[in-house]
């Protein structure tokens, strides 16, 4: 289930999540995940390979 809250310090769209022991929590949605995204469009997440193939070239974090 959404829920809408319009308290100005907490506005926005939250999931209900109900747990086993009788709790409920809100959890801000930030909309669909990556996984949902996937499946909604029929795709797939690019493999180490791939990825490097497609943005090896891509200047790296100095930190890692």
């Amino acid at each position: 289930m959404r829920v809408t809250l319009t308290e100005p310090a907490i506005a926005g769209e939250y999931v209900v999540v109900a747990h086993d022991d009788s709790r409920v929590l809100l959890e801000r949605d930030l909309g669909p995940s990556a996984g949902e995204l996937h499946e909604r469009y029929g795709t797939r997440p690019l493999t180490a390979e791939e990825f490097e193939r497609f943005f090896g070239d891509l200047p790296r974090d100095p930190g890692e």
